[in-house]
């Protein structure tokens, strides 16, 4: 018979599929209760067997010390008689008792004087030390572990006990034989009922730890089935998080945080690619509508000098575009490398308000510069200077922008109460920045009055996006606070170097 490779496969299919099923959590959940159950099933048994063993022996011995006693009681007070073997009348009779035997009595001339009637003629394993030792008032006790003659007890052997005995100055040895086969029995049916109850109870525990593991679960299941459904068209879908405080409320707690974040991230993407789309475009529409009118006839030289510098504006709007979105990038990708040098925050603002000056004289704004009497001298940071000339040339050059012809922009420096962060304070007195703006202005390309045109007050709207990149690159923060047609009031802090 020829066995193709196809039926080959769907035999090893099976396989393949029970194998995985201990690759999955359920599987790992439910072998890991089965083998922890196990060992400790095995282990409870092994001791259970152990004790009950040693238990029925001790038994044992003790019922047949009991009888030998019994015996050796009744040859002190009437000496040799057949008495005896009616005392002893169940003993010698199996089936009437779950533990029977038979009994000899030896003289100290080591003779039997008297001995159950099966045994006669009988060629016993009695061990003559152990016989001398019960005539001088010892007591021993040992196992034959080979089949009795004539089957008076079978392969599992007997225990043979050797007892002393007194009748005036006879001295006697009484000798009882009890074939263990009572006691094996009981330890085998023991033992069959084990080694048959550990494979079904691990069984069952099999099933029960499936489908608990299956239950248990069940509530990941459904997170990983709810989870697949949620795409980039569905970011706003949310998991369920349950009541239970649990392990699995924690999960789907902390998948509905990653994919809010997810989802911000996306529109920002969205937001980003729109915005930058529609920046690039109008200058790039600009240049190719001017070189358009200039090629559809000759001109003299002064027309196309002017139409350059057109171009020439645009493509520097462009390369500042595209600066600021690099520069933006690299710090969002901790790319940027910023010094550590130690700088005297006081000089920086100082320099930043100077260089400002030039650009507020053309509206006639004053600059004011108030310093902390106690930090006049210098407040000490560890920072990049340069960098955070930039961050307070911005901040300037925008106070100046959106305030009123003949205004004042206040400038503050100082620390906070601990003392663990210095603080630079810029306030102006111009259009403000209303409340429901306020939560944006940071975001790249945003810009309050969408109706600028281009002019001293347009802007890209990346200069408050890369302030708030380079302040926290220095671990501070910015805050701002705003009322519309009254000012702004931009806050930066950063850590100084404590005394």
């Amino acid at each position: 018979m020829i066995v193709s490779k196809e039926d080959s496969s769907l035999k090893k299919e099976p396989r393949r599929n029970f194998l995985r099923i201990f690759k999955t959590i359920r599987g790992k959940l439910t072998l890991s209760f089965i083998i922890i159950f196990g060992i400790t099933l095995i282990g409870f048994s092994l001791v259970l067997y152990n004790v009950f063993a040693k238990q029925s022996r001790d038994d044992f011995d003790i019922v047949m010390s009991v009888l030998a006693s019994s015996i050796s009681e009744t040859i002190r007070e009437n000496g040799i008689n057949q008495d005896i073997l009616n005392e002893v009348k169940e003993f010698n009779n199996p089936g009437l008792s779950a533990f029977y035997g038979y009994t000899q009595v030896m003289n100290s001339a080591e003779s039997v004087v008297m001995q159950s009637s099966q045994l006669k003629d009988k060629a016993l394993p009695i061990q003559r030390q152990y016989v001398l030792s019960a005539l001088n008032g010892g007591r021993e006790i040992t196992t034959v572990f080979t089949e009795g003659p004539s089957e008076l007890w079978d392969k599992q052997g007997a225990r043979i006990l050797y007892f002393p005995a007194v009748h005036h100055q006879h001295k006697y040895a009484v000798i009882l034989i009890a074939p263990l086969s009572s006691v094996e029995t009981s330890l085998s049916n023991l033992r069959l009922i084990i080694f048959a109850a550990i494979p079904v109870t691990l069984l069952l525990a099999s099933v029960v730890g499936w489908l608990f593991s299956k239950r248990a679960y069940a509530p990941v299941n459904e997170l990983v089935i709810k989870t697949n459904t949620i795409t980039a068209e569905k970011l706003h879908s949310r998991l369920r998080v349950s009541d239970a405080d649990d392990e699995i409320s924690h999960l789907a707690e902390t998948l509905n945080d990653m994919i809010e974040r997810l989802e911000q991230s996306f529109n920002t993407l969205k937001q980003f690619t729109s915005d930058a789309s529609h920046e690039l475009r109008t200058p790039l529409t600009i240049i190719r509508g001017e070189i358009e009118v200039a090629l559809k006839k000759r001109r003299d030289n002064n027309e196309y000098e002017n139409i350059l510098k057109d171009n020439l504006d645009e493509v520097k709007r462009l390369q500042n575009i595209v600066e600021g979105l690099l520069t933006l990038s690299q710090y969002e990708n901790n790319r940027v490398t910023v010094q550590e040098e130690i700088i005297n925050l006081n000089d920086v603002v100082i320099e930043a308000l100077t260089k400002s000056r030039i650009i507020a004289g053309r509206k006639e704004i004053k600059l004011i510069l108030k310093l902390e009497e106690n930090t006049a001298d210098g407040i000490m940071i560890k920072g990049d200077s340069t960098k955070l000339l930039n961050v307070f040339l911005n901040i300037f050059d925008n106070a100046v922008k959106y305030s009123n012809t003949g205004s004042e922009v206040y400038c503050f420096t100082g620390k906070t109460k601990k003392g663990d962060f210095a603080f630079v304070t810029i306030k102006d007195e111009g259009i403000g920045i209303p409340e429901g703006s306020l939560l944006n202005i940071f975001e790249r390309f945003y810009r309050e009055d969408s109706s600028r045109t281009r002019g001293e007050s347009y802007s890209l709207g990346l200069g408050l996006s890369i302030v708030k990149a380079v302040v926290e690159a220095h671990n501070g923060r910015i805050e701002v606070k705003s009322e519309d047609n009254k000012g702004s009031e931009f806050t930066i802090f950063l850590p100084c170097i404590l005394n």
